[in-house]
């Protein structure tokens, strides 16, 4: 090592040795001010310890409250409980939902639209003792039954309709009971 090496530590050595004998006097003559300078900062760690307990208080009673009403649970436990009772709904939505479908396929093919048309058949005949009555579901399927009152007997016809239309010939009161009924549906 080089001389003047040795000669810069020890003269700063000296130095922070000669810095820390004026701060120890400083210290010897001025004890009472930094005994009450210790003990100010004790009392604002105090200050400061106190808040901290008040603020882990309202903490730990909000915490309470989130658990209430459960024994011996922890947050994680319950959180586990709510995502499952989440997903069990979503499955159980889906089967409703999926039974509303079934439902509302099922509606289109029940007899939705309904009308019935009185006449007289005959001209000798009055107070419109026969009739059309049009049973249609949702799309327009179904069957229109005729019934023609006559003195001395009376006939009952009954037509297939699909789409509101038959197969068979359709006299202008069985069209009017179609028509009637299809348009009550809107």
């Amino acid at each position: 090592m080089d001389v003047e090496v040795i000669v810069s530590r020890g003269i700063r050595l000296f130095y922070k040795i000669g810095v820390l004998c004026m701060l120890f006097q400083l210290i010897r003559s001025n004890l009472e001010t930094v005994l009450l300078a210790i003990i100010a900062l004790q009392g604002l760690l105090l200050l400061i310890l106190l808040w901290a307990l008040v603020r882990m208080g309202n903490i730990t009673g909000r915490f309470k409250v989130l658990l209430k009403g459960s024994e011996n649970t922890n947050l994680e436990n319950l959180l586990v409980k709510a995502l499952e009772l989440g997903e069990q709904n979503q499955a159980t939505l889906r089967k409703i939902l999926d039974s509303q479908s079934e439902l509302r396929t099922t509606l289109a093919r029940c007899v939705q639209n309904k009308a019935v048309v009185r006449f007289n058949a005959y001209d000798d005949i009055s107070s419109d003792l026969s009739f059309a009555v049009a049973l249609l579901d949702g799309n327009g399927d179904g069957v229109v039954i005729s019934s023609l009152y006559g003195r001395d007997d009376s006939r009952t016809y009954a037509k297939p309709v699909v789409q509101a239309k038959s197969k068979y010939p359709l006299n202008q009161e069985e069209i009017k009971a179609i028509n009637d009924a299809l348009q009550l549906r809107r």
